[in-house]
Order: C-alpha cells, then structure tokens, then sequence
C-alpha cells in the first residue's frame, strides 16, 4: 500500500493543503502548474477579471484540451477500418 502524503500546493493563489498517495505527487504538482500557466495566460490576454469568471474560462479550456487529446487519441476508428482493410486484403489472397 502506498504511504500517504500531505502536500501543499497554491493554485491561483489559493495554498492547498492534499492528503495523496505519494505515487501522485508529481501529476498533482504539475496539474497545479499548469492551472497557474493557464491562469497567467488568461490574465496575460484579458487583463483582470473576476476570480470566479478567470476560473470559469481556465476550467472550460482545460476540459476541452483534455477532451481534445481524448477524441485525437480514439484509436478504435482507424483500428475498424484497418481490420475491414486486412479482411479484403485476406479475401483477395485467397481468391488467387
């Protein structure tokens, strides 16, 4: 069993105190980065905004890249089409 492990990590200038297992620290380390390079981002471009409203837009972004990456990563299309491709390709082998 993993050991616990309690980390703090400031997310959009909130400090978070995480009771983990230690085997996520570094996604959770990194996802917390990333939401900072978001926020920074989007205050960067639109100047400041309403906290609820920044992380309202960080949010939705971040779900569509992940939702993106999800569908660019769907491999069962492209596997349907080279099984029907590999099963004609059968057929015309055994017709010669």
């Amino acid at each position: 069993m993993d050991e616990k492990l309690n980390i703090n990590v400031t997310v959009a200038g909130h400090l978070i105190n995480l009771g983990i297992e230690r085997d996520q620290e570094e996604l959770l380390r990194a996802a917390a980065k990333r939401v900072n390079e978001e926020v920074n981002q989007y205050t960067a471009v639109y100047g400041e905004m309403q906290r609820d409203r920044l992380m309202t837009l960080v949010a939705l972004d971040m779900a569509y890249q992940h939702l993106d990456a999800e569908h660019k990563n769907d491999t069962q299309p492209v596997m349907e089409v080279m099984n029907k491709l590999s099963d004609e390709i059968e057929d015309l082998v055994d017709i010669k």
